[in-house]
């Protein structure tokens, strides 16, 4: 009698034990209507040519409001801060806008931070949407011109007319290449087509520097509260007109509940044989 309640037991548990390593997970986004998710974006890039190097950090904080769920996910974004550092040959410049208009600026310095800190202020609350489908594929951006149309407000004694609209439009390519397209695309992964089990991999895109690259996605845990999914692969990339090569990785961690993305953290280490090396780290929260 004990032998055959040990096999029994036995043979449930090794049915449970095999279903549960190959259960499946439908990896989706499942947003409600009018649901509003708050993140940070802040992306750090250390290059360096021999003993010199240059530090720049961008800072992005930005919130999604769920506005359309009938066919895809209609996201209105908005930033609430807008920022950035750079250090070089021992000098730093840093612009913010969440920092104060400095009145009688006399400086080259208190100028230009006057200006660019209004630029980044006048950028922020405005309205634009990011639609994407259910897996993450981005369908569309519009009214990204909304970012922009404000941006010289208050600027009278910076710009002309003439000068205002040329600044609007070399903005609108600058940002929407390096903040935009970066911050919003690392946001939402593309989940795979089908249900996977952990372990299992798919291919997929990272956009670092503004540049896409694809890389192999792995989900590495998964519960009822969270997925875990790792990316890594190979990437190259041409800086100044420099052709150089490395390695990328990062680890996403999602809500299960709706897909949203709680925190990530990914890296790029490039480099050639000129000792010409680019670092990037991305962090998301």
């Amino acid at each position: 009698m004990k032998k055959i309640i040990y096999l029994v037991t036995l043979f449930l548990f090794s049915v449970y034990s095999f279903g549960a390593s190959n259960e499946k997970f439908d990896l989706k986004y499942n947003f409600k209507s009018n649901e509003t998710f708050n993140q940070n974006v802040k992306v750090k890039v250390v290059g360096t040519y021999g003993e010199e190097a240059t530090i720049t950090v961008m800072d992005l904080g930005y919130s999604a409001t769920v506005k359309n769920i009938k066919n895809n996910y209609d996201l209105e974004f908005k930033y609430n801060k807008i920022s950035t550092q750079m250090t070089m040959a021992g000098e730093e410049m840093s612009f913010s806008s969440e920092k104060p208009y400095k009145k009688d600026s006399q400086t080259m310095e208190d100028m230009m931070g006057n200006m660019m800190n209004t630029v980044f202020k006048n950028m922020t609350n405005q309205p634009f949407n990011i639609i994407i489908d259910k897996k993450g594929n981005m369908v569309d951006i519009k009214n990204l011109d909304n970012l922009f149309n404000h941006i010289t407000d208050n600027l009278d004694e910076y710009f002309n007319e003439e000068e205002k609209e040329a600044y609007r439009e070399e903005m609108k390519s600058s940002f929407k290449e390096n903040f935009v397209d970066e911050s919003m695309s690392n946001s939402f992964v593309v989940f795979p087509s089908n249900p996977v089990a952990i372990g299992d991999t798919w291919d997929g895109t990272v956009n670092i520097n503004g540049k896409d690259g694809n890389y192999t996605y792995k989900l590495v845990k998964a519960d009822k509260k969270q997925w875990v999914i790792e990316v890594t692969g190979n990437s190259t990339s041409d800086f100044g007109g420099e052709y150089l090569e490395g390695e990328l990785k990062g680890t996403y961690i999602f809500d299960a509940k709706n897909g949203w993305l709680l925190e990530a953290k990914i890296t790029e280490n490039l480099s050639n044989e000129y000792g010409v090396k680019y670092d990037t780290e991305v962090t998301i929260k």
